[in-house]
């Protein structure tokens, strides 16, 4: 079972971890947004700039994003079967005691 914990708790830690890159390019796209939407458009230089700094910001939030979820998914996929392979098999010796054998 000592296993199985470690397991889990390491992919928890990784969901953190995840997570705390993921809020931090949301903050990150929120700024670019704005400073896209604030730029002049009289001065090209500055607005493409803005635009690449936009568009590369929105690229590197989609892939934290995929990221993210991938690693919830994983987490979620491991997590239901030992869960219940913890929650069985204490009472595995019980069943098998109380029900008669066909």
């Amino acid at each position: 079972m000592s296993k199985e914990f470690t397991s889990v708790c390491r992919d928890i830690k990784g969901v953190r971890e995840s997570r705390h890159y993921f809020e931090k390019i949301s903050v990150d796209l929120d700024g670019a947004l704005s400073r896209n939407s604030q730029v002049p458009r009289s001065r090209p230089a500055e607005a493409e700039e803005a635009q690449n700094l936009l568009c590369a910001t929105r690229s590197c939030f989609r892939h934290t994003a995929l990221d993210h979820v991938h690693c919830l998914s994983v987490l979620q996929a491991k997590k239901k079967p030992e869960v219940l392979g913890t929650v069985s098999s204490p009472s595995k010796p019980q069943i098998t005691r109380v029900l008669p054998r066909l």
